[in-house]
């Protein structure tokens, strides 16, 4: 066309933008008429395909809701992430573990574990000037029928035995105090509203954050007696979360329902709206979430012990660490005196067995780098693609094409970028991708028709 005055291209006439859809009308019923004839001729090959597709999408879906399968799929995650780099990192959070030196020595290994080295504990940590403290430590009330006064003042009482009424009530005068500091999530004991007991999966539950409209069809749950409930905490700059968890660790836990018509945070939700109110509001955390999981890191894990030992040197170069992020403190000690079997809060997830609190933590990441999603509408997305790529590549491997040669990179894209899909899926949603398997099958499929000498359609 030649350039108009201004210099740009000019415009197609009207009776051009005819032809142009004229002739894409043609090559649009061509394309038909080839699609129907292929199908109409080849009918037992086509069927064949539906029925892979059909049953490799079923399968899929399968896979992901069996929750006895996680542990392979797990495993398939990390076979598949180890060889290569992923660049997802700790940014906003750190996890300063009770290990066992932080357990057995300086905790003395009691059970429940002493409050008044978690007050300590927590006075250190706020030392470094974090933005936000999670303890991942429950505190269940062993005395919920009847309150004993606290031995600083007449004036307020604990649900707690007096055997650690002193120190239970230091620690929640520390984290009174603190909050001219930071802000603080603690966690709260709910059980499903109905039962008498709290649920295998649950360690306990968090706070308020506004009524609850209309939830139809989602579980209610109801609060359990805590050691706090009678003292009189009521700062907005502390956060009661709960910490039930789903079998599938890649879910987000998300705001529970209670009897009373308000919602409650999970223990990293909270965390997430003290640091980062805006990003948690703008999503809705009704349902669990789909989450990706970063390997753990030494540089964001610090040894309690180590922590309330150091030197003023060493609590220094702690200290930059932990300044203006939230940081998790949670038990990763082994039950065991000789520090050795089983730990006390171990979680499989597609990184590791990791401790609880670490999950947090990567729960945490995922929600403020925004790397969360919605799951039923992920499973549909997904399974539309797999249809989609699955019919594609059975065609690319099926029809002839001219020039000949041109199948080869034409099947080599359609199967190659998927692949490619599938890799980056896993790397930072944790997702499997079941159209690999699909692809295969439908390559094996081709291959043994050709052998038998079935023939094809041109392109």
């Amino acid at each position: 066309m030649a350039p108009s005055k201004k210099g740009g291209a000019r415009r197609p006439s009207p009776a051009r933008k005819g032809q142009l859809l004229t002739a894409a009308k043609r090559q649009g019923r061509r394309f038909a008429a080839h699609l129907r004839e292929t199908f109409w001729e080849h009918k037992t090959h086509w069927l064949i395909v539906f029925a892979i597709i059909g049953v490799l999408g079923y399968l899929g879906h399968f896979l992901q809701q069996h929750d006895g399968l996680l542990g392979a799929r797990y495993r398939m995650f990390r076979v598949l992430q180890n060889p290569w780099p992923r660049p997802l990192v700790y940014r906003d959070t750190v996890t300063v573990l009770i290990d066992d030196e932080a357990f057995w020595n300086d905790a003395e290994g009691r059970r429940p574990l002493k409050r008044d080295y978690l007050a300590d504990l927590l006075r250190k940590v706020s030392a470094a000037n974090p933005a936000v403290i999670g303890l991942d430590v429950r505190l269940p009330s062993p005395n919920p029928s009847g309150a004993v006064k606290t031995p600083a003042s007449d004036k307020r009482v604990l649900l707690e035995i007096k055997t650690y009424a002193a120190e239970t009530e230091k620690l929640l005068q520390t984290v009174d105090e603190l909050t001219t500091k930071c802000d603080i999530v603690l966690v709260e004991t709910l059980k499903r509203a109905g039962k008498t007991e709290v649920p295998q999966q649950s360690r306990g539950t968090g706070t308020q954050h506004g009524a609850a409209q209309a939830h139809t069809g989602r579980p209610r749950y109801e609060r359990v007696a805590d050691v706090y409930d009678e003292y009189g905490i009521k700062n907005p700059r502390i956060s009661f979360a709960y910490e039930f968890l789903y079998p599938d660790r890649r879910r987000i836990p998300p705001r529970l329902l209670l009897v009373d018509g308000l919602e409650v945070d999970s223990f990293a939700l909270a965390a997430a709206r003290f640091y980062r109110p805006d990003l948690v509001q703008s999503k809705d955390w009704t349902q669990a979430r789909f989450g990706s999981f970063i390997a753990r890191s030494p540089e964001t894990e610090i040894s309690a012990h180590a922590l309330m030992s150091a030197s003023e040197t060493e609590f220094a170069k702690i200290a930059d660490k932990l300044k203006h992020k939230i940081v998790f403190i949670g038990g990763d000690w082994h039950e065991s005196p000789s520090r050795s079997g089983r730990k006390v809060d171990p979680h499989l997830t597609p990184v590791g067995e990791i401790p609880g609190v670490v999950l947090h933590a990567n729960y945490v990441e995922a929600i403020l780098d925004d790397r969360t999603f919605d799951i039923p509408a992920r499973e549909k997305l997904l399974m539309a693609v797999d249809i989609a790529l699955g019919l594609l590549l059975a065609y690319v491997l099926f029809v002839q094409f001219r020039p000949p040669w041109l199948k080869v990179p034409v099947a080599a894209a359609v199967i190659g970028l998927p692949a490619l899909a599938c890799l980056l899926l896993m790397q930072y949603f944790a997702i499997y991708w079941d159209v690999v398997i699909m692809d295969a099958l439908l390559i094996g499929h081709v291959a043994i028709e050709r052998m038998a000498g079935g023939d094809a359609g041109t392109v």
